[in-house]
């Protein structure tokens, strides 16, 4: 990982493509914790720090909340200074945009994996991520729809999408360094 270069400019999309799902979990982990260093490092929080991580599909957190609760919960604190009437249409078209309409009375635990995926997104974009590392996992449809939802909901930023797969994600540029990993992407 050390001969790998992570760097991804504001509105790029790259990948890099890490063989297991506990390969890819275990850079996820590592970049999470580089990025607590350094925001430890630089003390005070800044906006560089605003980074929206998708872990994945799996349980956890909230799993008793309802999709359109959790997502109104982020958009309070990541939209505190807008006033209420402003949050709750950015949470009705992060529904839209993540076609969760269906399900949003229903609770975490209750969901496929592709929607709590795409629930795990919204939280982050409604709580002001800037910039992503986002884990893409499943079959090849899966990954299709999911770097569709990047694409509409990550504008602008820098995303590094994290998979064990290539299938799915082609014409999205590896991020450099490692020859596997652009021979797997290419």
């Amino acid at each position: 990982m050390h001969e790998v270069s992570f760097e991804v400019r504001a509105g790029e999309l790259r990948a890099f493509v890490g063989g297991s799902d506990e390969a890819c979990r275990e850079v996820m982990s590592a970049l999470i914790a580089q990025q607590a260093a350094a925001r430890e490092a630089r003390g005070a929080r800044s906006e560089r720090d605003a980074v929206g991580y998708v872990r994945g599909e799996r349980g956890g957190r909230y799993e008793g909340l309802q999709v359109g609760r959790l997502l109104g919960y982020a958009a309070e604190l990541g939209l505190r200074d807008e006033p209420v009437e402003v949050r709750g249409e950015r949470v009705e078209a992060m529904i839209a945009t993540l076609g969760l309409g269906e399900v949003r009375a229903r609770r975490l635990r209750d969901l496929d994996a592709l929607a709590r995926w795409k629930v795990e997104v919204g939280e982050c974009a409604l709580l002001g991520a800037r910039d992503w590392v986002v884990m893409i996992e499943g079959d090849e449809a899966a990954r299709k729809v999911k770097l569709k939802v990047l694409k509409e909901v990550c504008r602008g930023g820098a995303v590094l999408a994290i998979s064990g797969s290539a299938v799915g994600l082609e014409g999205v540029e590896p991020v450099g360094g490692a020859v596997a990993v652009a021979r797997e992407v290419a």
